[in-house]
């Protein structure tokens, strides 16, 4: 009889266990897609695409269980993403995650159907991609990470670590979608500052050596980095010239403060992924993106290496230090 009563209980777990694996883990094949659209694959663990999935749990959603990620990324930064959101549109994707804004236009050009959430970027209203933050009213919505006065504060950044600036070079990829707006930004604030800002054009990292040189023949006193692909590929050798021609430079994203660069000031990338990937959880869920409101960076990092700072030859006034995220040593 015991035998009997163990066997029963045993063939109702295996029966509830099969309910449950067929219920949560559906095929591969049946799952739906996420697109995702970037400038540079990553080499190794990547904190962004962790937090998104992170973002993603928190909804309930995982990836190889309930979701497939599908990444497409740039041969060349800001260029061939027409392509790839058609490759990504046709296999289909439930929705395409855009982490740069050359992606988001493309992707907005490609599809007026498919939910789009981009991640970062500059004012998305300006850009026409959304009728109002409150009511996107279309297929893209998202999280914006740049504030109006980012780059006049970095500039004050570089006016405190370098006293009596007059000239800054802007390092600038052409391809870039907001360079017109970034120029607009600058002829705003920069004269009222006492600064001069050159713009310093490089399409390929094979320039930067020729570009760096020219910036000291010119006597460009200080570096602005333009947040680009193009840069964040190359950040330690844009920080090991910055040293050899002994020019402070403020950077887009922490990454390049880590790989040897001064300082960087911008949104806590992770955070953003991470409310991306809740965003996308709703989408999946039923949510639609013309409702759903485009959020903004709650979190800017100001982080400082003051190992390049040495070799820069600069020192970090503690009136700037103390309202630093993170020093790096």
């Amino acid at each position: 009889m015991g035998h009997r009563i163990i066997a029963c209980l045993v063939t109702l777990a295996l029966g509830i266990l099969m309910v449950l694996l067929t219920t949560e883990a559906q095929p591969q094949e049946n799952m739906p897609r996420i697109g995702w659209l970037g400038n540079t694959a990553p080499s190794g663990p990547s904190r962004n695409r962790d937090a998104f999935q992170d973002g993603l749990r928190e909804m309930g959603v995982l990836v190889g269980q309930h979701v497939l990620i599908e990444s497409r990324y740039a041969a060349r930064p800001n260029e061939g993403f027409a392509l790839l959101v058609a490759e990504l549109l046709h296999l289909p994707v439930a929705v395409l995650v855009t982490t740069v804004l050359a992606a988001t236009t493309a992707a907005r050009e490609a599809t007026s159907t498919t939910p789009i959430v981009f991640t970062g970027g500059p004012d998305p209203v300006a850009f026409g991609f959304v009728a109002s933050l409150a009511r996107p009213g279309g297929n893209v919505t998202g999280i914006a990470a740049l504030p109006p006065n980012l780059s006049e504060q970095k500039l004050t950044m570089l006016k405190a670590v370098v006293p009596g600036l007059t000239r800054v070079a802007w390092l600038v990829n052409p391809s870039q979608p907001g360079l017109e707006r970034g120029r607009a930004g600058w002829a705003t604030f920069a004269p009222q500052m006492g600064v001069q800002i050159q713009e310093w054009a490089v399409r390929e990292p094979e320039e930067l050596a020729s570009v760096f040189a020219a910036m000291a023949r010119e006597g460009v006193e200080a570096l602005f980095v333009m947040a680009d692909g193009l840069f964040f590929r190359h950040c330690p050798q844009i920080a090991a010239l910055a040293a050899t021609h002994r020019l402070p430079a403020v950077y887009g994203s922490r990454a390049c403060v880590e790989a040897g660069g001064l300082m960087s000031y911008a949104a806590d990338e992770p955070a953003l992924y991470r409310r991306a990937g809740v965003m996308v959880g709703k989408i999946l869920q039923g949510a639609q993106s013309a409702t759903l409101p485009v959020e903004q960076a709650m979190k800017f990092e100001f982080v400082v290496n003051l190992k390049a700072a040495k070799a820069l030859g600069v020192t970090m006034p503690p009136s700037l230090l103390v309202f630093a995220d993170e020093v790096i040593q």
